[in-house]
Order: C-alpha cells, then structure tokens, then sequence
C-alpha cells in the first residue's frame, strides 16, 4: 500500500516524527475503532457529533436521519473534520504537566456526499451492521421504504486525499 500525500492542511506542524501518512496504519486504526467526531459548521456555529462509521476500501460512510443537522450539513457538501481517537494507556510522570496519553488517532478532512440509489444505500447499511456485529444483517428485516428515504447515507470520498495520522510514543520525562 502506498502513503497519502499530507498537504498543508493535513501535515503534522508540532512533533511530525509523530505523524504518519502511512495509508495501512491508518486503515488499520480506522477499522480498528467503532467511533467518530464529525466537526462542521451549520448556521455559523461550529458542532462537534459523535457518530459510528464504516470503512469500505477507500471510501468511509455515515449514516443518520435526514432530519439531522449532521447529515444535513454533510449532504450539502459543506466542509468536514473527522477524528478517530484509540485510547492506548495513561502516562504517570513525576510533574503535573507531565502526564499523558498514549494513543492512536486519524483525521479526514473534506466534504461528503450522499450516496444515491436504493441499492447502493442498502448496500451500505449492510457494511454498517455487518462491522457492528458479523452475520447480523442476515438476521434483522431489511429497511422498509419509509426508513430508507427518512435515512441519509453519506460517503466520505476525501480519505484519498486529506489523511493525516498521529502516533504518539511514551512521554520520555523521567523521575528526579
């Protein structure tokens, strides 16, 4: 698997040794994780939602009501920050202003847009309740009509282009 290529937004200013663009550590962290922050901006305020999403190649996907001002926000092609954080451990150190944490994390920055098409939508809740729980879409009726049109599925196509990751190693402060 290649790098993506970090550009002015996405390459990592403070500390870059702890950065990486490595295209398999990040989908290794994406999929790893169950949750996600999406910031947008709606009527001139900024929101920060948590959510669940799916990895699918190149591409990730959320979902949620139509009526929501998340999916909204991204069905109109307004621009998106999303973070995926994995929790590795809590650094103790002999200072107050030492302590840490250890973690993994992803940031996609980009705009979205809703997938089209009865099947293709269908297609995507199946990877998402397929990656909440294996074997289970066989077991649950499908969605009806009235659930899908009330249902936006969006794609994040901009993983391509805008990833960025940060690993953070141990905070190397010793005691006195």
């Amino acid at each position: 698997m290649s790098n993506f290529t970090p550009t002015e937004r996405t390459r990592v200013r403070r500390k870059p040794e702890r950065g990486s663009y490595d295209r398999e550590l990040i989908y290794r962290i994406l999929d790893e994780a169950f949750v996600c922050h999406v910031a947008f901006i709606a009527d001139g305020q900024p929101f920060l939602v948590p959510t669940n999403y799916v990895r699918v190649g190149d591409k990730l996907f959320l979902h949620g009501s139509t009526a929501s001002r998340l999916m909204k926000a991204l069905g109109s092609g307004a621009p998106f920050c999303l973070s995926v954080t994995l929790l590795d451990g809590i650094v103790c150190a002999p200072s107050a202003t030492g302590h840490s944490v250890n973690y993994r994390s992803v940031v996609v920055m980009g705009k979205a847009e809703p997938v089209e098409g009865e099947a293709a939508k269908l297609a995507a809740m199946r990877d998402f309740v397929e990656y909440v729980i294996r074997g289970r879409w066989a077991t649950v009726r499908p969605p009806s009509e009235q659930e899908l049109k009330g249902t936006m599925v969006a794609t994040l196509r901009s993983l391509r282009r805008r990833t960025s990751s940060t690993i953070l190693g141990r905070n190397r402060q010793t005691a006195p």
